[in-house]
């Protein structure tokens, strides 16, 4: 039989258990919603420059889209890959955010058990 005191150990090691359960999965959630708003960014900003005029360049139909530096109709697809990297950073920094408060949250826990 174990004591009282050994069944309250183990009842707070088993809650502190579902607790960072929880936290992982909130976190989890967090970045891949995240994630998912960005691609949702980049495929509208994608429309939305196709559709553009840009002055002294053609448009180019779908079907040649791979000569894209040909007649000068790339400056789409330079603003489309500017805004891609802008958002990749933005996507890195936002996790590292994320990752950083997580380890504070973590240790501040550890620190209020002692």
């Amino acid at each position: 039989m174990r004591s009282t005191t050994e069944r309250m150990l183990l009842l707070k090691k088993r809650t502190d258990e579902l607790k960072k359960r929880r936290k992982a999965k909130k976190h989890m959630l967090a970045v891949i919603s995240y994630c998912s708003f960005c691609l949702a960014l980049i495929a509208a900003v994608s429309a939305l420059v196709c559709d553009l005029n840009f002055n002294g360049f053609e448009q180019m139909p779908l079907p040649d889209a791979a000569g894209v530096f040909a007649d000068k109709a790339f400056a789409g697809y330079a603003v489309v890959g500017i805004l891609a990297f802008l958002l990749g950073i933005s996507v890195t920094l936002m996790c590292d955010i994320l990752h950083k408060r997580r380890k504070e949250r973590d240790e501040k826990n550890d620190r209020a058990d002692r």
